[in-house]
């Protein structure tokens, strides 16, 4: 017969012994999850990489492209600048408020391009081309603006000056001023700590300052894989592509839809990337990226919403996975993709 102290001590062995595994567990999962995996297994095949040079501007299709902290970056003909995904901003003159195709749907038409001598290309339907000198930050221009995305924060930019002020308002306004252009050079870094929506935070925990891009909503990339795309596609009378939801990487093969949800870390070449936020979908998505004319069904949101609901806080529609970059290097269309 087993004396009570006997049974008192084995208790308490024993609890002491479920909470160190417990607790070993915790911190073997924490470590594992910082961590990239030392094995890794291909899941399938990049078929395009996009770069958005103006955040809510037109794609630029890339054969390669150079993956950096802040998302990818097109080398130009000076080593000195960089063309780099969503560097550039539109912002409202008054309200000092970043703007976007879901305000203006026509933003989806400009196109960016690198020109020489420090110079940046903008064109737009019916509008004379736009050349803007890259100017360096100083006292006088550089401005803070509000950015409105997965949650709202203020952020630094370099206003690049009354013309560029006069030709976006114009094609977007048709007015001779209320806008303006600004230009993210890389040199300051975005922080949760300006986050009010600390459940969400609370919810993302891979969600860190290391994972900002420039002046992308929230993450430096956005991975989409083609084959979810054709599972929506198939509920909506009226097809999308995969640029109404405005990836950097899309991904293909014999995988099934949404698969890309269930993997933490993503190897691409030398590039090593973590998933840390599906993509909550907003009314961009309606927007025909070629036409930069909205869906007024609200379609391919409506349908999405129906079937493919975030679990976190704000409950939205999700469609592709936002992405750190952990170790940066090159990706060119047909590398294989990993996850581990």
């Amino acid at each position: 017969m087993i004396s009570p102290i006997t049974k008192y001590i084995w208790i308490i062995s024993l609890t002491a012994s479920v909470g160190i595994t417990g607790c070993c567990y915790f911190i073997y999962k924490k470590l594992k999850s910082k961590r990239p995996p030392t094995t890794w297994r291909k899941l399938a095949n990049v078929t395009n990489l996009y770069v958005y040079p103006l955040k809510s501007g037109r794609y630029i299709e890339l054969d390669k492209v150079e993956c950096t902290k802040f998302g990818f970056s097109l080398p130009t003909k000076e080593t000195n600048f960089q063309l780099r995904d969503r560097s550039f901003i539109v912002y409202g003159e008054n309200d000092s408020v970043g703007k976007s195709a879901r305000i203006y749907p026509k933003m989806v038409l400009i196109s960016v391009s690198a020109g020489d001598k420090g110079h940046v290309i903008f064109k737009a339907p019916e509008q004379d081309e736009l050349r803007v000198h890259i100017l360096e930050k100083s006292s006088s221009n550089i401005k803070t603006i509000k950015f409105q995305s997965w949650s709202d924060e203020y952020v630094s930019t370099i206003d690049l000056g009354d013309e560029a002020a006069k030709w976006f308002s114009r094609y977007l306004l048709e007015k001779d001023s209320g806008l303006r252009l600004g230009y993210h050079d890389s040199s300051s870094y975005r922080s949760i700590n300006s986050f009010k929506d600390k459940e969400s935070l609370k919810f993302y925990e891979y969600v860190t300052n290391d994972v900002f891009g420039l002046y992308s909503d929230l993450a430096a990339l956005l991975l989409l894989n083609e084959k979810s795309v054709d599972d929506l596609n198939e509920k909506l009378k009226n097809k999308v592509t995969t640029k109404n939801f405005r990836p950097n990487i899309v991904i293909n093969g014999d995988i099934d839809p949404f698969v890309e949800d269930n993997y933490l870390w993503i190897k691409i070449g030398d590039v090593i990337l973590r998933n840390v936020k599906d993509c909550t979908r907003c009314v961009l998505t309606t927007v025909d990226p070629e036409t930069g004319i909205r869906d007024t069904s609200r379609e391919p949101l409506k349908t999405l919403s129906k079937y493919r609901i975030s679990k976190g806080p704000g409950k939205g529609p999700i469609m592709g996975i936002n992405l750190e970059v952990v170790v940066p290097g090159e990706i060119s269309v047909t590398d294989e993709v990993f996850v581990g």
